[in-house]
């Protein structure tokens, strides 16, 4: 069962890379600038593009048909 074949040795380990040093921290006035961008696009969307109705709903009937059996 366990077979008398010949051993191998794992390969050698590529060299690790050392990460880019840490990003220093932005100074206020860029957080605020991003922090300010980020609330102008959040308000200018709104909720204009999911409403599809107005307030008073859908002035139109359904468009429904009774049900008919396939082929009858």
């Amino acid at each position: 069962m366990g077979g008398g074949g010949k051993s191998y040795s794992a390969p050698a380990a590529a060299p690790v890379e050392v990460p880019a040093p840490a990003p220093v921290e932005a100074d206020q006035s860029v957080k605020d600038a991003g922090e300010e961008e980020r609330r102008r696009r959040a308000s200018a969307t709104g909720h204009s593009q999911t409403v599809l109705t107005g307030g008073s709903g859908l002035m139109s009937s359904a468009d429904s048909q009774k049900k008919t059996l396939l082929g009858g």
